[in-house]
């Protein structure tokens, strides 16, 4: 795990996850087998092997909590509605003054839920905005081969992914996002 770029000349059966770019153009410049993930691109002279060893190619960071945050929001949105319609309208000054006496403590506890529950629904709305930002940061980083990207050779760029199922000489692979999928640019 890289916080940054990493340039290497060979990778084999490796894990290997790196926020920046990752470069492997020295010595023979091949990545071959394992799991390569990168959040800006990965370029090398050749990915996998005639042989079709698996070999994954992962760019851009994939939305981590999506399903997570979004079930949050609806929840969230839930509870202050169910609150809300138990206090009726108005300000909570409003609301407290139309309360009667012996309720004004428990009206007062549910405007204060209201209120966190509100400052928590802006905070999950802020994650969302942001992974919506990474989702499409992630599909601008690129996969560069010199020589060729050989059958056995997985790519996922922004959770779309796709099979090398020919050998791809000189290539650049990217996210085409008029056509909505992953495309390639050979002779790059």
């Amino acid at each position: 795990v890289a916080d940054g770029d990493v340039d290497i000349g060979v990778i084999t059966d490796s894990n290997i996850t790196a926020e920046g770019k990752i470069s492997c153009l020295r010595d023979k410049g091949a990545i071959v087998g394992g799991t390569i993930r990168s959040s800006k691109g990965v370029e090398a002279k050749e990915i996998g092997s005639e042989l079709g060893v698996a070999t994954h190619i992962v760019l851009g960071m994939q939305v981590k909590q999506r399903e997570e945050l979004l079930a949050e929001r609806k929840s969230l949105k839930e509870q202050i509605a169910k609150i809300s319609n138990a206090l009726g309208s108005g300000s909570p000054k409003d609301i407290l003054k139309r309360t009667p006496e012996s309720k004004r403590q428990a009206v007062t506890e549910l405007i204060k839920a209201l209120i966190r529950l509100s400052e928590n629904l802006d905070e999950v709305n802020k994650k969302i905005q942001e992974d919506q930002l990474l989702a499409r940061k992630s599909l601008q980083a690129t996969l560069k081969a010199q020589k060729a990207i050989y059958p056995g050779v997985s790519i996922t760029i922004g959770g779309f992914t796709s099979h090398v199922k020919e050998a791809i000489k000189s290539a650049k692979i990217y996210y085409d996002h008029q056509a909505g999928r992953i495309a390639i640019d050979q002779g790059s």
